[in-house]
Parts: structure tokens; C-alpha cells; sequence
């Protein structure tokens, strides 16, 4: 509970409540008062002191400190007195673990996790991307095959390593991680660039497999979409041929 001087809004039996009674709060359109309770209906809005605090809008504030909710990117946003900023979370975490062995058939390494990878229609935006970070282990048998591992939304490929020969043949559970940024340029292009870095042998040296996709921006769907990780080997494959994600991470970025 805020202290008598403190100005505070507090949830109390689905209205907001002012405390103290005396501090200003003016109700918007979309909102019922009685006394010093407001009910805030889908569409309506809060005026308190300087900081307007406003729900399913598209239109973008130029007040610093206003927040809202942005309906056509399904964005929180805000203003920081410079310019409109999306809000920043991470939107999935795996929590098991996704394997890909003896197959030539490209396959997810994604597998269940705490949120969700499907991004709503208008997701990407200029200046709203996401960052992605990807790790497991993987084992090659004595005559290696190609490795290829490609990062989807929907059936678009962002990033794509290219089928890639590991060096060094006969590893067994040997360290791979990824770490790519996918910058929105517009509602249906983004741009980004990556490294898939792999250990190829038992003291960790490591290889790093470029995710380049050059210059120009790929073109995506502004369509909902699930974004997915995929394996995929090389013919000659064998069921020493394995790779798996053991964790896997998506972060909203400005």
C-alpha cells in the first residue's frame, strides 16, 4: 500500500482506486467514475497528472511517459521523450530438449518451452526485432556428412548456415551455439546476420559457420506466424549423425 503522500493507483475489486483521494485523476473516454473509483472499459483511457496512459490505439504519442497499447503491431509501447519504443521481454524459453539423428529430412530442433514462438500478424516493425539464441550438442560420425541449420518464420528462410562438412570427423557431444539479432525494416522485411559457432573437437577448438544473408532485407509474411529452427544432413547420413537444441531463447529488441 502507497503512503498518504505517495500518488498511487491500486487495483481494488476490478476498478482503479486513487489513493490518496485528494490527488488528481481524470477520466477519459471509456471510463465510468464514482467518487474516486474509475472502471476502464477495452477502449478507454486514464489522464493522470501529465501521463497519459491510453489502450488499443495505433497512433503513436509524442508526450513523454505516455504508455499503450499499439493494436496494430499487438505492441505495449512508449514514449521516452525522444521517440516511440516497443516493450522488451523474452517471448520463449525451451525447456526440452529437440534432437534431429539419421535422417536427410529437414526437421525442428524446437521442442516445448515456457511461451510461444508464434509471432501475431504485423509482429515486425522498423526498429522492432527479436534476438534469438540457440545451443546444443552434436556428433558426427567417422566419415562426416553436411550439417544444415536454417532459422524459419513460417516457411521463410531468415538465416541459413548452408549445407556445412564438420572438419573433424568421429565428435561425440560437442558444443554448438547461435546467437542471432533479426532487425524488422518494415512490417514484411527484416535483416540480420549470424554466426553458428561449433566446437569441432575434444579440447573445444571451434569453427564458426556464417548465417549471411547480405545486404538485402528478406522478404516475410506480415502473417502470424511461428518462428522454428531446423536441422537437416547430408546424404550418407547415419544414426552417429545426431544434433540436438537443449535450450533455445527469443527476446523482443528495440
Amino acid at each position: 500500500m502507497a503512503m498518504a503522500d505517495t500518488p498511487a493507483l491500486v487495483i481494488q475489486s476490478g476498478v482503479l482506486r486513487q489513493i490518496p483521494a485528494t490527488d488528481t485523476l481524470l477520466a477519459g473516454a471509456g471510463v465510468s467514475a464514482s467518487g474516486t473509483d474509475l472502471t476502464l472499459t477495452a477502449s478507454g483511457s486514464i489522464l493522470c497528472a501529465t501521463h497519459l496512459k491510453a489502450f488499443n490505439t495505433t497512433t503513436d504519442s509524442s508526450v513523454a511517459g505516455t504508455i499503450w497499447f499499439d493494436t496494430g503491431l499487438s505492441a505495449l509501447k512508449f514514449y521516452d521523450g525522444i521517440s516511440a519504443r516497443f516493450s522488451t521481454g523474452t517471448l520463449f524459453r525451451q525447456t526440452a530438449a529437440g534432437t534431429v539423428t539419421n535422417t536427410t529430412t529437414e526437421t525442428t530442433l524446437t521442442a516445448t518451452g515456457s511461451g510461444s514462438l508464434t509471432l501475431p500478424a504485423n509482429f515486425f516493425a522498423a526498429g522492432r526485432g527479436i534476438r534469438i539464441r540457440a545451443s546444443g550438442i552434436y556428433s558426427v560420425q567417422a566419415v562426416p556428412v553436411t550439417l544444415q541449420i536454417r532459422i524459419k518464420k513460417g516457411t521463410t528462410v531468415i538465416l541459413d548456415t548452408g549445407a556445412q562438412t564438420p572438419p573433424t570427423p568421429a565428435l561425440t557431444d560437442r558444443l554448438w551455439t547461435i546467437d542471432a539479432t533479426l532487425m524488422g525494416r518494415s512490417a514484411t522485411t527484416v535483416s540480420g546476420q549470424a554466426f553458428m559457432t561449433a566446437s569441432i573437437a575434444t579440447l573445444g577448438t571451434a569453427q564458426s559457420w556464417e548465417m549471411n544473408m547480405g545486404t538485402t532485407p528478406v522478404t516475410i509474411s506480415s502473417s502470424s506466424e511461428a518462428l522454428n529452427v531446423t536441422a537437416q544432413w547430408g546424404a550418407g547420413v547415419s544414426a552417429s549423425d545426431s544434433i540436438a537444441m537443449t535450450d533455445l531463447s527469443v527476446e523482443v529488441i528495440n
